[in-house]
Order: structure tokens, then C-alpha cells, then sequence
């Protein structure tokens, strides 16, 4: 089979789990040039028209750990976050050509969407803590997604967790700093 059918959130082919907070998405402002939404991770985000760049992102959720405590309970398993019968097409249309593997967004790639790079980084130096605890969140969230789709009846290749930790060659958190933090979860 050929590698690299994905079922994971944010690929083309499929978005089969939700990892996000599930706010509900809207457009807030359009122009000619550009889109601003409110996305399901609470933040938002200006897209440019006729560009290809890289999003600006602002207004992010969580912010401090007390508005984490409100957010928490978003994370919870619920199974409105897979769209069933559009997974199991995708997944049936592909099986016998691809392999198949899931892939969880957990850890510093969730919370860099919702907080931002700034947010996500300060709360390591800060309250690495609280790093660990949404840490922990996103991972009970994966785990709870996969063993549904595997009570479906979907079989996997392969496990991949998400994770962008660096830029051009170095972390964006040193790797005993994310040991400590982020590969318990």
C-alpha cells in the first residue's frame, strides 16, 4: 500500500477527529483583501486573499490559567467530534491503497494554536504546570477519540503525534524542558 493517506485533523483528505475547544467557527470580518474567523480553537485569525502567507493569529484562549480552568471542560470526549460517516468513507475508500494512521495534535502544537507562540511559551517558563496538566487534557482527548474509532471498527498502521517544537533547526524549548513537560502526557 502507499504511505501517507492520512486520517488526522487539518489533512485534505480527512478531518476524522476534532482536537479542538469547539467553538463554533464564524467569519467575523471580510473584505476584499482578506478574512478574519473566529476559529474552534477560540482565536482569531486574519487570512490574506491571493496570498499565499502564513495567518495572522490574535485573541487567544487560554490566556492564564484561570480562564484554562473555564476551557478545560471543552476537551472532554464527546462524539460530535468525529463526522462518522464521513470518516468511515474516507476510510473505506482508502484502506486497500494507503496505510492508514491517526494522528493526534496534543501537547505544545495544540496549545501554540490557542494561545499563540508567545502564550504557549511564556506558560512554559512560568507555569510549567499547567503546561503538563493541558498537556495531559489533549492526551486523554486522543485517547478517548482512538479507542472510539477503534470500537467503529477502524484498524490503524500507525500512531503519529503531532508535535512542532522548533524553527530552522532549533527548539523552541530546550529538550529536557519538554521531557519534563510534555512526553509524560
Amino acid at each position: 500500500r502507499n504511505p501517507f493517506f492520512m486520517l488526522k485533523s487539518g489533512a485534505a483528505h480527512l478531518t476524522a477527529v476534532d482536537w479542538t475547544f469547539q467553538f463554533p467557527q464564524e467569519i467575523v470580518e471580510e473584505t476584499d483583501g482578506y478574512t478574519i474567523k473566529r476559529n474552534a480553537m477560540g482565536a482569531l485569525v486574519k487570512d490574506l486573499k491571493g496570498h499565499v502567507s502564513t495567518p495572522h493569529w490574535w485573541d487567544f484562549r487560554p490566556t492564564a490559567r484561570a480562564s484554562w480552568e473555564e476551557l478545560k471542560p471543552r476537551l472532554a470526549w464527546n462524539e460530535s467530534r468525529v463526522d462518522l460517516d464521513r470518516a468511515r468513507a474516507a476510510y473505506e475508500q482508502n484502506r486497500d491503497r494507503y496505510q492508514i494512521y491517526i494522528e493526534p495534535c496534543v501537547g505544545f502544537e495544540a496549545f501554540k494554536y490557542a494561545m499563540g507562540m508567545e502564550g504557549i511559551l511564556m506558560a512554559f517558563a512560568e507555569d510549567p504546570e499547567w503546561v503538563r496538566e493541558m498537556c495531559t487534557a489533549t492526551a486523554e482527548l486522543s485517547i478517548n477519540g482512538l479507542e472510539y474509532l477503534l470500537g467503529k471498527g477502524f484498524e490503524f498502521d500507525a500512531a503519529e503525534v503531532t508535535e512542532d517544537n522548533g524553527f530552522r533547526g532549533k527548539s523552541f524549548v530546550s529538550p529536557q524542558v519538554y521531557r519534563e513537560v510534555v512526553m509524560p502526557a
